[in-house]
């Protein structure tokens, strides 16, 4: 039996469990391959690009249910939304996802991303039972110190990346960090 709960945040409430199931299209385009993390701000899945015909195009989907009950709140929670779309636009930087698309349907909006094949930090610190290679852990700190100056020196506004923590800082498959949720990005 699949339990559904109520996650609080800041800005909006979310129902855990309310997923998307496989092979769901989004804008009769994004086709659902699996629910990738849920958390209290939505849910993220890996879908693919069904433009792309000849080659399988992954793509990561960011949902957001705009289920506050509170008005203000609602709005607050898509100007959110809204504003991580629009920075993600203006960012061109190797460590930081390309965005495709967003769209609403319904209560839902939905952000299209490049899918960054890999585990996220916080993963990969639970399971590692001793101490790093210190030569690793300066690799991503020199690549975690350049993307931030890259938002930092943004032009025409510079950007603060308010949530960074292991979990929002994903390792891809060539060990190259990509900063991830940008929601809170101001």
């Amino acid at each position: 039996m699949e339990t559904k709960r109520i996650l609080r945040d800041e800005t909006k409430l979310f129902e855990e469990g309310a997923t998307l199931p496989k092979g769901t299209e989004l804008q009769g385009r994004y086709e659902i391959i699996r629910t990738v993390a849920i958390g209290g701000m939505g849910t993220i899945y890996q879908a693919r690009d069904k433009r792309f015909t000849k080659v399988a195009r992954l793509c990561a989907v960011k949902e957001m249910i705009n289920s506050a009950p509170d008005p203000h709140l609602r709005e607050l929670s898509i100007k959110n939304f809204e504003r991580e779309a629009n920075i993600l636009a203006t960012l061109n930087h190797p460590a930081i996802p390309k965005i495709f698309d967003c769209f609403s349907e319904g209560n839902r909006s939905y952000l299209v991303l490049e899918f960054v094949e890999g585990q996220n930090l916080e993963s990969l610190l639970q399971r590692t039972a001793s101490f790093l290679p210190a030569e690793q852990v300066i690799s991503w700190a020199i690549q975690t110190c350049d993307v931030l100056s890259y938002i930092h020196d943004h032009k025409p506004n510079p950007l603060i990346f308010r949530d960074l923590k292991p979990s929002n800082i994903m390792l891809n498959n060539q060990d190259r960090i990509v900063l991830i949720d940008f929601g809170i990005a101001k």
